[in-house]
């Protein structure tokens, strides 16, 4: 990461739809602990920004409406809730890392997200 000005961490456990397989998974391992670990190795290289790519999940199951910061989140289950711990770990750190500014996108917004962040 040594040279780096931002990283964008997309990598995680994703859903698995098996309950059997899913009960067992390791989402707090590789989605919570995982993006802390990425987010201070980045922070201790220097990087200025860390985008961090989650879940829309992190709001709970689907209802109509918009979802935007504005909505409460109510994950429900092990991957959303790991998502979601790992959204607010980052929320807490970013000054305690040393960061400008951390930005949380979730798709299906990403795309379109990541090019207006970028502007201001």
């Amino acid at each position: 990461m040594q040279g780096a000005e931002c990283i964008i961490h997309a990598a995680g456990l994703a859903h698995i739809f098996d309950k059997t397989k899913a009960d067992n998974a390791p989402f707090k391992a590789v989605n919570e602990i995982g993006t802390a670990n990425v987010a201070q190795t980045a922070a201790k290289a220097g990087v200025k920004h860390f985008i961090l790519i989650s879940s829309v999940s992190v709001f709970g199951p689907f209802t109509r409406g918009v979802y935007d910061e504005s909505r409460p989140c109510r994950p429900e289950g092990k991957y959303a809730e790991s998502k979601y711990q790992a959204n607010c770990a980052q929320m807490k750190s970013q000054n305690n890392l040393g960061w400008r500014s951390l930005f949380c996108v979730w798709p299906p917004f990403t795309a379109r997200a990541i090019p207006v962040m970028w502007r201001g």
